[in-house]
Order: structure tokens, then C-alpha cells, then sequence
């Protein structure tokens, strides 16, 4: 459950970067779990991250950061206080 697994069997790839890709899809398919594992070797496969959701206004003079905004926020040519 730590890792984003809530069904059993779960799967989860923990590539590089301590990035962590769950597979959503049903394991009994074949095709699902092929477009998986596709999907990473060619990098296309969105990484898991647990995250709150994206607050829908953030116009407060304090802006919320949540965990799947992180890298579009802080990996800009800007200075960003966490």
C-alpha cells in the first residue's frame, strides 16, 4: 500500500531516480501488460507519485505546491522557496 499497490497481484517497476511506474491495468490482460511494459522501455510510462490533488485556484499570495507539480514548479529559470 506504501508503494501505490492496491489491488493484489500488483505490479510496480522502481526505475531510476527513485521513480516508481504502478501498472493500472488488469494483469490477466495480455495487452494491457504489454503496453506497460512498452510504455517504460520507450520512457512514455507516467511515473506514480502519491500527491495531493492540484487545488483548482491557487491565486492566494501563498501558493500551494503539491508533489505533482514539484518539477514544473521548481525545475524552472526561477528562485522558488520550498
Amino acid at each position: 500500500q506504501n508503494l501505490g499497490i492496491t489491488e493484489t497481484p500488483g505490479i510496480l517497476i522502481a526505475g531510476d531516480n527513485n521513480k516508481k511506474f504502478l501498472f493500472e491495468g488488469k494483469v490477466t490482460e495480455e495487452a494491457d501488460l504489454k503496453a506497460y511494459f512498452e510504455g517504460y522501455s520507450s520512457g512514455t510510462l507516467k511515473a506514480h507519485m502519491k500527491s495531493e490533488p492540484v487545488p483548482e485556484s491557487n491565486d492566494d499570495p501563498v501558493y500551494v505546491l503539491v508533489g505533482s507539480e514539484f518539477e514544473k514548479v521548481v525545475g524552472q529559470d526561477k528562485d522558488v522557496f520550498v
